[in-house]
């Protein structure tokens, strides 16, 4: 079980929801998060990163290379796999 899927199980679930549709990102961090029903705070706190760094970078930002690693590592990803080639 990766970290993510760790933190996941013990966070409460919200269920019920609206979620708005957002424009596509470039990398898979925000669609990792939320499957996993995590916040960016929670996300953040367990990478060691600012909340406005891990928000950033779901909206598109390109991160620096140790900041990707650790996103990588969280969830349980290649940094590839989280940033795929277009």
């Amino acid at each position: 079980m990766t970290p993510a899927e760790k933190l996941a199980a013990a966070m409460p679930k919200k269920n019920g929801r609206v979620m708005r549709k957002r424009h596509r990102l470039r990398c898979t961090i925000r669609a990792k998060r939320k499957s996993l029903h995590l916040t960016i705070a929670a996300v953040a706190d367990v990478c060691d990163e600012d909340f406005a760094t891990v928000q950033r970078i779901e909206m598109g930002h390109d991160p620096r290379l140790s900041i990707a690693r650790k996103l990588a590592n969280f969830f349980g990803m290649t940094i590839d796999e989280l940033w795929p080639k277009k």
